[in-house]
Order: structure tokens, then C-alpha cells, then sequence
């Protein structure tokens, strides 16, 4: 083999290694515990840097780490690729699409090597101690703004792991991945082999050790607490509850926005929301955008609702396109809404999306660079809502999540915040096809009730859809592109603490993080002013 191939593989091997180890963590293969391992190649040579050379940070170096993530988000999103031609202006865009999107968020990776380089050489702190802080807190920074995006987020990884997920009742969601971060790290710094190193086998012995231990003290914690907690069933059902049905009528994208795509999603929704009546069912559940149509400006469809609704003698919590008029400018605003209507047809509850998917439901950034609303890629030009109400059934009150919001931890917690005690996330994620997309979608949304304390109620167009407890346990779920209903009871939650006390613990780590990095910036300042 030549040489200048040797040295392209071994210069660039860490960065493949690394984004496989973590694409194998998230649907669909889940590998237990390749999630903890995934970081570990960048950061050896990280490492490697610092202890040859601690100053100036080397741009080769910074290409790895954004390699690494354009790689692993180029795997994780490649089902994007899946949206047809025909929901887009351009054919062929979402390939470029997915090339971006890859590339942007890889600069959140080259962010996290620049502030881990910088804070090691300025601080002296291990790697090991640091990775954790500014790993979570770049995750963070990666899911806020007009262009957040969550997906990939290691703490998602280990959404099918209930025992794994009990402490962010305590934490919230970002303790979990600090806690990835910190087996990683204590393990990077238990394997550290560099003849420089100077740690003696003792010491990696206690390393490796304190890794494991670490690793395990919340899957211990977090089986105790499932141990005393109620049967899923009962959990979910708490005090009070009432039985929900979830009508999942599975349209597909093909059917649903052609010419009588809303009338075969009435019959559909009519037919198996019936099923669910007879079966007991007291409140009804349809999904995101449930017919594709504004329901409160189509008599004929809120006519049959209602009457629907009438026979049954339960109320409904739809999905609905939706649009109202600015009452001093005369501008119209459409809307991806949620909507609850009473068992005697009269509208409870009209909730407007806050949280949409820039590019696809809104331009982002339209009112710094207005130019971008005249770009038309095939996106919805949906207004972002507002408020934050409730849809109430007795000791109820639900918190509406419309899709993409369900991977947002804040917007559950507002919604705590406004005395919510079961979160309903109604999609509709036919766009990708038979994919891990909404798969991955799916896991995301299981995390909101282990860190709110609250039980969780997806109902999907193709899936899936299911009933979570309070625990984080899915109670029943029906699969992707199958039609038919679940039906459970299901009760009021009780807010975890850290629902209770804010997010005490994301604080927390930006405050150590600031001082950290601010130190470390004083100390090379002062160095070069020595050596001035």
C-alpha cells in the first residue's frame, strides 16, 4: 500500500470510526452501548495534540472532528432523501439538502473541539473531565435558535433503555447526556497509552474502574426505581384517568394531498374512531393535519365530525390545517394547529404549532434577511403560534405537541410550567417513507415523560403511535404504516423536580463551562503577555 494512502487512512480513520460508532446507536440498528464508545477515536488524537503541542489549535486536527459529524448527520439523515420530488419545487434538491444539513451541523463538532482545545491547553483540567461539560452544553446550543435541530443528540440514543432514562426526573433531559459524556471520558482517560502520558497502570486501573461504575450507577438507580414503581398499566392510568383512544388511519402521502385524499381520510378516521367508541373509548385522538383540509372552514367535514362526536358521546383532539386573519393588518396567517372539540361539537381549543421545521414548514430567519420569504423550495409558509393552552377532560389537561415539538425539551416544560399534566404529540410522519426517520422521531418524543413525569400519548398518521408512562415505559404501540386504534387509560401526571425546580442542572454546566473557558482565555492572555 502506498504510503500517502497509508497516512490518508490513518489520518482520517478516527473521524469515519467515530461517526459509525455513533450512526449505530440510533435507529435502525441501536447497538447497546456503542453510544459511549463513539467519541473515543477523536478524542485519543485530541489528546495526542495536546501532549505534543498545547498551544495554537492545528486546522487538521478541527477537519477531523467536522468530518466526524458531516458523516455521522449525512448517515443519520439520509432518509430525507425519501421525500418525493413532488413535495418540492426542484427536482433532485433534497440530495444538496442533505449535503448541507450534514455540513452545518459538522460545525457544532469542529465548535466542540475548539472549545475542548482551548479549555485543556488553558485550564490543564484532563480531557476526560472537560468532554462532558462542553459536549452537552454544544448539544444544547445545537437544539436552540431558528435553525435547531436535536437529532443525533447522544441522550437519545438510549431511548428503548427505561432504566437508563430514570434520572433526568432529577436532572432533565441534558443530565443524560453528561452522563454519556462522563463514561466516555473517564474512559478516554483510563486508555491513555501515550508513552507521555505519565499514568501508571494503577491509575488506569482506578480510571477504568471509576468508568465502569459510572456507567452503571444510573442503570442501578434506574432499576430500583422501576422496581417500586406501579405496572406500566397502572402508571399510566394514575388517578383519574379516562380511556383514550388513538385513531391511527394510516393515509399515505400518495392519497392524502390528491384529488379525494380527504374524503378516503374521513372514512378512514370515521370508521376506526367508531371501533374505538364501541370499545370504550371516552376522548379521541386523530393526528397532525388528520384531513388535509381546514376543518373549521369546511362545513361539510365539521358537520360529520360533530356528528360523529354526537353519536359516540367523547370528545376529539385533531390535527388541522388552519388559517386567521390579523384583525389591524387584514394578513392572513396559516397555521399547523391543534384542535379539541367537545362531545356536543363545540370548539374547547384551537393550540397553533410554535416550534416549526425551518425549511419545511418556515423559512427561518425571515425577519433578519426578509429577502428569504420570496425563496420557494415546496415549504409551507406556516405563522408560529403564540400561546400555550391546555385542552382539559376533567382532571386532564393536556399539553398539545404537534410533531417536531415533541423533540424539544423546553416546550414540554412550558408546558408544565402552565399546570399540564399529560403531554398528547399528534405527527404526521409520512414524508420519509418506511425509514428510520420516524423511528428516530418517535424515541425522541419517549424521553419527554420520563423528564417531566408525566404520561405520553403519540398518536401518528403511519406511526407509530403509542401510550408512555410516566416512566418511560410504552404501554401499547401500533407500528409504522398500519392502520387501527389503541385504546388505555390513562391518568394525570405529577411534574418530576426537575420540572419542579427549572433547569437547574443545564444552568449549572453553562456556568462551569463560562468560567472554564473564560479562565482559560485569561491564562493564555497572560502567558503571551510574559512572553511579550
Amino acid at each position: 500500500m502506498p504510503a500517502k494512502l497509508r497516512g490518508m487512512i490513518r489520518f482520517w480513520s478516527p473521524s469515519v470510526l467515530t461517526a459509525l460508532l455513533l450512526w449505530v446507536s440510533f435507529p435502525p440498528l441501536r447497538i447497546p452501548g456503542a453510544i459511549f464508545l463513539g467519541w473515543l477515536p477523536l478524542l485519543r488524537h485530541l489528546q495526542e495534540d495536546l501532549d505534543r503541542s498545547p498551544a495554537a489549535p492545528p486546522a487538521r486536527l478541527g477537519r477531523r472532528f467536522w468530518t466526524a459529524g458531516f458523516l455521522f448527520y449525512g448517515g443519520i439523515f439520509y432518509w430525507i432523501l425519501n421525500l418525493s420530488n413532488e413535495q418540492v419545487t426542484i427536482p433532485g434538491l433534497m440530495i444538496p439538502c442533505l449535503l448541507l444539513m450534514a455540513a452545518y451541523l459538522g460545525l457544532f463538532y469542529l465548535l466542540l473541539y475548539g472549545v475542548l482545545r482551548r479549555t485543556a491547553a488553558g485550564t490543564g483540567l484532563p480531557l476526560g473531565l472537560l468532554f462532558p461539560i462542553y459536549l452537552t452544553l454544544i448539544e444544547w446550543l445545537k437544539s436552540i435558535g431558528p435553525l435547531a435541530l436535536p437529532w443525533g443528540i447522544p441522550g437519545y440514543a438510549l431511548a428503548r433503555f427505561p432504566a437508563a432514562l430514570q434520572f433526568t426526573a432529577v436532572t432533565g433531559f441534558w443530565g443524560l447526556t453528561f452522563w454519556i459524556g462522563g463514561v466516555t471520558g473517564l474512559l478516554h482517560e483510563g486508555l491513555r497509552f501515550h508513552s507521555r502520558s505519565s499514568h501508571p497502570a494503577r491509575r488506569r486501573s482506578i480510571l477504568l474502574a471509576g468508568a465502569v461504575l459510572f456507567l452503571a450507577l444510573p442503570f442501578l438507580q434506574g432499576s430500583l426505581r422501576l422496581g417500586r414503581a406501579p405496572s406500566p398499566e397502572a402508571a399510566l392510568r394514575g388517578e383519574g384517568g379516562r380511556r383514550i383512544g388513538i385513531i391511527q388511519p394510516n393515509v399515505i402521502r400518495e392519497i392524502k394531498w390528491r384529488p379525494g385524499g380527504a374524503q378516503a381520510s374521513w372514512e378512514r378516521l370515521d370508521r376506526i374512531s367508531r371501533q374505538a367508541i364501541d370499545a370504550g373509548a371516552e376522548l379521541l385522538i386523530w393526528p397532525e393535519t388528520a384531513l388535509p383540509l381546514r376543518i373549521l372552514y369546511q362545513p361539510l367535514y365539521l358537520a360529520r365530525i360533530r356528528n360523529l362526536l354526537a353519536d359516540g358521546g367523547v370528545p376529539l383532539l385533531t390535527g388541522t390545517l388552519h388559517t386567521d386573519t390579523d384583525s389591524l393588518t387584514g394578513r392572513q396567517h396559516p397555521r399547523n394547529s391543534a384542535l379539541y372539540i367537545s362531545k356536543e361539537g363545540v370548539i374547547l381549543g384551537l393550540y397553533h404549532k410554535r416550534k416549526l421545521v425551518p425549511f419545511s414548514e418556515r423559512m427561518p430567519m425571515q425577519k433578519i434577511l426578509p429577502f428569504l420569504t420570496k425563496l420557494d423550495f415546496g415549504q409551507s409558509d406556516f405563522a408560529p403560534g403564540e400561546d400555550w393552552p391546555l385542552f382539559e377532560l376533567d382532571s386532564l389537561k393536556m399539553a398539545p405537541l404537534i410533531c417536531f415539538e415533541s423533540v424539544f425539551p423546553e416546550v414540554s416544560r412550558r408546558f408544565v410550567k402552565e399546570s399540564a399534566n399529560v403531554l398528547v404529540n399528534i405527527t404526521n410522519d409520512f414524508w420519509f417513507g418506511d425509514s428510520p426517520g420516524p423511528i428516530q422521531h418517535a424515541d425522541m418524543a419517549i424521553h419527554r415523560a420520563v423528564e417531566t413525569g408525566l404520561p405520553l400519548v403519540r398518536c401518528a398518521n403511519t406511526g407509530l403511535s403509542f401510550f408512555v408512562d410516566p416512566y418511560g415505559r410504552i404501554v401499547q404501540s401500533l407500528g409504522t404504516f398500519k392502520e387501527g386504534m389503541l385504546l388505555a387509560e390513562v391518568g394525570p401526571g405529577r411534574p418530576s423536580f426537575a420540572m419542579r425546580t427549572g433547569s437547574w442542572f443545564r444552568l449549572a454546566l453553562t456556568a462551569i463551562g463560562l468560567i472554564l473557558l473564560g479562565t482559560a482565555f485569561y491564562n493564555s492572555k497572560r502567558q503571551r503577555g510574559r512572553h511579550g
